[in-house]
């Protein structure tokens, strides 16, 4: 009797070890397979291979967005808020369509080209003007703040000579690689019609990249990633004591499994990282 009891326990011990290590490697398998897809976002949705040809929309700050989050700072100094002019949108879109065909990034073309140039040639007429030019965000609220931490593209933001705004965002490819950049062309119109004048008012913001800061390009858009990558990390490591507990640690098996899920979870945090702060 008690040798039946003894091998009733020890098949009992049997089968809970059995469902321990399947659902181990369940568990390690689904780790590395949602890390996987995880990278794959942050790769092909991200932006990191954006190609200007390509037929998939790359990530982009949105104008209507950088209108209002500037009209936001505005307001908190009482100015008067800007208007978008379709006319300094356009400008704006035939500047950076020119740094798409040149490749370049500055407010002067290499044939010489300066934003006012851009500006009249869409026959906005101007008493003021100015321009602001960033690289390498992909975020509305993202932009912003960087302008708004300059104090060269702060006082644009902020000047109350300006009330139309244009804005365009697109990828330029810029020493062979390519990058988001943001045109944000800033007027007010002359009241009566006459003849351009070059000693006319223009300010220009100096060129903004981001830094690289792992806690300053985080937006609301990335922290589901961070989340999801934070769990499946926690999963991870949480099998890793689990394997020292059972003993499965000496199994290759399974630790080729558990150093697997750990390196595609920690290659998608990387990419995590790099699509929101590094420059491209």
């Amino acid at each position: 009797m008690k040798s039946i009891i003894k091998t009733i326990k020890k098949e009992e011990v049997q089968t809970a070890r059995f469902i321990k290590r399947k659902t181990v490697h369940f568990r390690h398998k689904t780790a590395a397979i949602l890390s996987g897809i995880l990278a794959a976002t942050q790769i092909f949705a991200g932006g990191l291979l954006a190609d200007p040809n390509s037929t998939i929309a790359p990530r982009l700050p949105d104008a209507t967005e950088i209108i209002s989050i500037s009209n936001v700072e505005r307001s908190g100094a009482n100015i008067t808020p800007l208007k978008e002019n379709l006319a300094l949108s356009a400008a704006a879109s035939a500047k950076l369509a020119d740094m798409q065909t040149n490749s370049y990034w500055n407010h002067t073309s290499p044939d010489g080209q300066e934003p006012w140039d851009f500006i009249t040639t869409q026959g906005y007429d101007y008493s003021f003007a100015g321009e602001n030019l960033a690289k390498g965000f992909i975020n509305a609220d993202t932009v912003v703040a960087a302008w708004m931490n300059s104090e060269s593209h702060r006082a644009n933001i902020m000047n109350d000579n300006f009330d139309e705004v244009g804005i365009a965002s697109g990828m330029v490819i810029l020493d062979g690689k390519p990058a988001t950049v943001t045109v944000q062309m800033f007027g007010k119109q002359k009241l009566v019609a006459t003849e351009h004048a070059v000693n006319t008012p223009l300010v220009l913001g100096a060129k903004t990249e981001p830094n690289v800061n792992i806690l300053g390009p985080i937006s609301n858009n990335n922290i589901p990633f961070f989340l999801i990558w934070a769990i499946l990390f926690a999963l991870i490591v949480f099998d890793g004591i689990e394997l020292r507990r059972c003993g499965l640690h000496k199994s290759k098996k399974h630790m080729f499994e558990f150093r697997s899920a750990l390196l595609i979870n920690c290659l998608a945090f990387i990419l995590l990282f790099i699509n929101i702060a590094v420059v491209r």
